[in-house]
């Protein structure tokens, strides 16, 4: 496993070393005024010596793997490789799906509530519809939230396993507008039977089959899609997530359980075995040895 400089690691001799990558590392890369803010120009000469040291510690790995399309594109930019794609695993055997449609009671938010992820934005957008919200998870933001949010959003905090099944099957969709690598929550609502209104980008492009907000078009449930996509507009983002909502709303029954299910079911911890099986048979890796592998509630929950 490698989300920052376990790939960097100098295998034995004759060992095939496979790197399965979260991302490269965020803070020396893309995301480093994020991370350090006003000190990143004093520290632009020690991250470009950290840039030089990934980039040429990345040709030790023999085989990457990332955990979605969106992470193989960021090795190739970084460490000009070639990657597979292995999806990591999502249990689901706490989560009791729904057998047949039936209308949920709230929208859901759930996950940290820090600034990448927009809460704001789904909070923001629910003051304009009045629509009910619910907010699961807990974060820096939390108290600003709570200060902008009308009553129809309510904050529930952090919950247990079994509750947050219980939240996910009960509501009507869950909004996610953020970007990420891969984004576990989406697969579980989706393995409660409900389907995702998200944004258009990161992993999200990759796990949801989704359609987008389109005036006049009017579904028939047959297309088997799991949810909404989140146009992407950066002058207006909260108007997009309301107009996706709005294009969800009027076709709510459409988004059913079973086609909900069915995607979910990509991204079981079996397909995950299955694939490093077929990876390791692609690779002509000795049969007679067993592949390592790590723990899937380690890789689910990482």
């Amino acid at each position: 496993l490698s989300h920052a400089a376990a790939k960097n690691i100098v295998p034995g001799k004759n060992t095939f070393h496979v790197s399965y990558c979260f991302t490269p590392m965020r803070y020396i890369w893309d995301q480093a005024p994020i991370y350090f803010g006003s000190l990143t120009k004093i520290l632009w000469p020690e991250i470009l010596r950290l840039r030089r040291w990934d980039r040429g510690a990345s040709k030790g790995v023999d085989q990457f793997v990332g955990i979605s399309k969106f992470i193989s594109a960021r090795i190739r930019c970084y460490y000009g490789r070639d990657s597979e794609v292995i999806y990591p695993p999502v249990k689901q055997n706490w989560i009791s799906p729904l057998s047949s449609y039936r209308k949920g009671h709230y929208f859901l938010y759930a996950g940290a509530l820090v600034p990448y992820k927009y809460p704001d934005r789904v909070v923001e957008a629910f003051n304009q519809i009045g629509e009910r919200l619910l907010v699961v998870g807990q974060g820096p933001e939390l108290a600003r939230l709570q200060e902008m949010a009308k009553s129809n959003v309510e904050f529930v905090g952090h919950v247990p396993d079994g509750e947050l099944a219980d939240y996910y099957r009960n509501c009507r969709a869950l909004v996610f507008p953020g970007t990420e690598d891969f984004g576990m929550i989406p697969i579980e609502v989706l393995a409660a039977g409900r389907p995702v209104i998200g944004s258009y980008s990161g992993a999200l492009k990759e796990s949801l089959k989704a359609t987008f907000p389109k005036e006049g078009l009017a579904l028939t449930g047959g297309e088997g899609f799991s949810g909404v996509y989140i146009p992407k507009d950066r002058e207006n983002p909260i108007s997009q997530i309301v107009k996706s909502i709005e294009f969800f709303t009027e076709n709510e029954e459409c988004f059913t359980p079973d086609s909900c299910l069915e995607q979910a079911r990509r991204f079981t911890p079996e397909r995950f075995y299955e694939d490093w099986h077929q990876l390791a048979l692609r690779l002509k890796i000795d049969p007679g040895r067993q592949l390592a592998m790590p723990n899937s509630d380690r890789v689910a929950n990482a």
